[in-house]
């Protein structure tokens, strides 16, 4: 399932807000959560808690995983229709224009079961095109570069502790079982204005996604059939690039060393051949993108009854 999910935007020249729907918080100053009259607003529901108001110096800024706002959860698709019912609302608690402010960065990610366990699925991803390993921990791998980041997560660990207390005990925590969630979070926008990227940006984000999960996140089964110390010392550079960096890193610095040698072209050549030959052996045939690892969305219409018609648990494309 597809989802849009946190946003920080910044409407500039605001003279006021409605503080009615606001409460401040307790040490940071102009910093507030939403407090809504049993928690709801044109009938929708929102968890107040999961969204930061910042009102100072004519300067308004929100951040928001709107997913966790609006169900207290974020196992959920959200369109791009969610958003704006979810802005359109904020607005007139605000009693503001948010569909002019400028989006300072956003979140577009997918939600799909995966066919092994994480600690098995971590270990194929090679890296990401154009992008560096910035975090690694037993349920994340973050890559990056100063315009994007990719996040690929197990998405149970990341749930406990961050579920609404008041869904806890009847959040169905089976159906999170397995489900990864690839995450894009977008540093620049080239959109004017939420408006703008409502109406044209967003779907680029979503073709970025597909590409990523296509072919810019590199998959490299790991094991060879070589006994020889070549093959075993090959292995032993691979394992260290999974545990401290990527395969792409150690990839890179093998044909550095080749570069820098002193041999004959011919001989680099030759070792380039080789290197190739080592790196193709270890990938899969059938398996050549992430997605051949995640099965086809699920259809959580099961668990609808669940939560509030508001807040199904639903997953769309």
């Amino acid at each position: 399932m597809l989802q849009s999910d946190y946003f920080h935007v910044e409407l500039s020249e605001v003279n006021q807000v409605n503080t009615s729907y606001l409460k401040p918080h307790p040490t940071i100053k102009n910093r507030y959560k939403l407090s809504l009259s049993k928690g709801s607003f044109n009938g929708r529901r929102y968890y107040g808690d999961n969204i930061d108001i910042y009102y100072g110096n004519d300067r308004l800024n929100i951040k928001s995983s709107l997913p966790y706002l609006r169900n207290g959860h974020n196992l959920v698709a959200f369109s791009t229709s969610d958003v704006q019912v979810t802005f359109q609302d904020l607005s007139e608690i605000l009693e503001v224009d948010l569909f002019k402010a400028k989006i300072k960065n956003r979140e577009y990610a997918i939600l799909q079961k995966s066919k092994l366990r994480f600690k098995q699925l971590k270990r194929l991803i090679g890296g990401v095109e154009g992008m560096e390993l910035l975090k690694k921990t037993p349920h994340l791998l973050m890559f990056g570069n100063s315009k994007l980041k990719c996040k690929i997560y197990e998405v149970a660990p990341n749930l406990k502790g961050k579920v609404d207390r008041s869904i806890t005990g009847r959040f169905p925590w089976e159906a999170a079982k397995d489900i990864v969630k690839v995450e894009l979070h977008f540093n620049r926008s080239q959109s004017d204005c939420l408006l703008d990227y409502l109406t044209t940006e967003i779907e680029h984000d979503r073709e970025i996604l597909l590409q990523y999960l296509q072919d810019k996140i590199s998959i490299c089964p790991i094991g060879t059939k070589g006994t020889t110390y070549p093959d075993i010392l090959f292995m032993a550079l691979i394992n260290i690039g999974w545990n401290h960096c990527s395969y792409e890193v150690v990839f890179s610095e093998i044909q550095k060393q080749i570069d820098l040698a002193d041999l004959t072209p011919s001989q680099k050549s030759a070792r380039r051949k080789s290197l190739l030959k080592k790196v193709s052996e270890m990938k899969s045939l059938e398996h050549n993108s992430l997605m051949d690892f995640l099965e086809p969305p699920e259809d959580f219409k099961a668990l609808s009854m669940t939560f509030p018609k508001d807040n199904c648990l639903i997953s769309e494309l």
